[in-house]
């Protein structure tokens, strides 16, 4: 449960840090590093809910 909470808080923090923020870069980095540890993991040993939905929902604001 406590994974589940912090997924949910680092995808709040980076939605609201590329919304428009000075430090655009900082959120941009971070959801691009966490996005490549989501997707190595995947691969190595597959992902759990919340983590699949954090690495969906990452992709798309990356996307946008």
């Amino acid at each position: 449960m406590r994974d589940e909470q912090k997924s949910v808080e680092r995808v709040a923090a980076i939605r609201a840090g590329l919304a428009g923020t000075d430090d655009l870069w900082y959120y941009r980095g971070m959801a691009e590093m966490r996005v490549k540890a989501l997707t190595e993991d995947g691969e190595m040993f597959g992902l759990l809910p919340h983590e699949a939905t954090e690495l969906a929902t990452l992709k798309t604001l990356l996307a946008a």
